[in-house]
């Protein structure tokens, strides 16, 4: 490959809050000091005695196909992955979510199960644990006539994490039309949010963001209707006292880019209050939202220029409402859908996709492919895993 490999690289380093090095240094590892056990990297600088923020990261899956749009969770003593299998990213009805689990914590990955629809492309799976069995949520896109543009919110349900068992089609607030993201556990129900997925039809009742509540995993009323318009992909984050935080990237409209819109609100026993919200000009496609320790972490992909894309880790500053860069993963052409698991309090597991660097059309090119350039040419996509050691993160209050 003639444009060669890219590396880690931190974005704004917090250097005023933590005494980082500013962005796009890597530094070398200090076998003295110890900072490259683990398999990790030596790139945050400030912590010369503790690991590295970021691992070396491992294949999850890779076989010629596009694996993609990955999540992640623990059930039954293992570590469990979800991702789409399909010859490319566009609608295929020959799409399907794979299953695969680990038994070390992420370092190498076996088959485990696997769920499809004939005729639906099965997009964005998530995972869930969910009245201690294993929910695989998704998105089924009619594939038999693209024009019809039309989504269908479906799950499978799992007591062993291989049989998956296709559960009934649930009941919505509109039998298509929404697309779902990542479902949250809070107060004992599921908290589901979705937006309007079928551009071709005109929802006005549903045509913003909106979170469904289900006690049962088949009923899904309105809980709460957002005050965003033209939203995709709400990312869901269930806080302590029931406070929620809900991000999601907003589309480009006459021109004007898109931003990130952040909103907050309070859970009650049968109620959501009032949400309040800022945004961003930094726009985070396919977002993840993560906290430890106080600090609030969002995860997902972004333009870095001329089209090319990264998937990235953001510190989301809610007092000052910003975002700050910390780390550039080592991705390229089309990536993203990143999913978290906590291991223990130090360590973190990181999943995500990337085209692939072994794809032959990519080896022959002289330059980084953009998303755009990956999904023309077909690029094939992996899925890959890295630890995160929290404690080594270049974040500050």
């Amino acid at each position: 490959m003639i444009w060669g490999t890219q590396t880690f690289a931190l974005g704004l380093a917090l250097a005023a809050l933590i005494g980082c090095a500013g962005a796009g240094h890597r530094y070398g590892c200090d076998n003295d000091a110890g900072s490259c056990d683990q398999g990790y990297q030596n790139s945050d600088g400030g912590r010369p005695n503790l690991p590295s923020f970021l691992s070396t990261p491992v294949v999850v899956a890779h076989d010629g196909k596009h694996d993609g749009f990955a999540d992640v969770t623990s059930f039954n003593g293992q570590v469990y992955a979800a991702y789409r299998r399909a010859p490319s990213r566009g609608y295929d009805g020959t799409a399907e979510v794979r299953i695969v689990r680990s038994a070390d914590k992420g370092q190498t990955w076996t088959p485990s199960g696997s769920v499809a629809l004939p005729g639906y492309d099965l997009r964005d799976p998530k995972l869930t644990l969910f009245k201690e069995k294993l929910l695989v949520s998704f998105t089924a896109w009619d594939a038999s006539d693209p024009t019809k543009n039309r989504a269908f919110f479906r799950a499978a349900l799992s007591s062993d994490g291989q049989t998956f068992a296709v559960l009934d089609a649930p009941s919505l607030p509109q039998p298509f039309g929404l697309s779902a993201w990542r479902p949250r556990l809070a107060a004992n129900a599921l908290l589901l949010p979705v937006w309007t997925a079928d551009e071709l039809f005109n929802h006005p009742d549903l045509d913003h963001v909106s979170l469904l509540r289900s006690t049962d995993g088949q009923s899904f009323p309105l809980a709460s209707a957002l005050p965003i318009g033209g939203g995709a992909e709400p990312e869901l984050l269930v806080r302590d006292g029931g406070r929620l935080l809900l991000t999601t990237p907003g589309r480009a409209i006459d021109g004007t880019p898109g931003k990130q819109s952040f909103c907050s609100s309070t859970l009650a026993t049968d109620s959501i209050s009032d949400w309040t919200c800022w945004t961003s000009a930094t726009r985070v496609e396919t977002p993840l939202l993560y906290e430890w320790s106080g600090s609030l972490l969002l995860f997902g992909r972004h333009d870095v220029g001329e089209g090319k894309r990264r998937t990235a880790i953001w510190q989301v500053l809610e007092d000052a409402q910003s975002l700050v860069l910390i780390a550039d993963l080592d991705t390229f052409g089309d990536t993203g859908a990143p999913g978290l698991l906590q291991l223990d309090p130090s360590t973190a597991l990181l999943l995500y996709y990337t085209s692939s660097r072994s794809d032959p059309q990519a080896q022959k090119l002289d330059h980084e492919p953009t998303e755009g350039e990956a999904i023309s040419l077909n690029l094939s996509a992996d899925v890959m895993a890295l630890k995160l050691y929290l404690p080594s993160a270049p974040i500050g209050n």
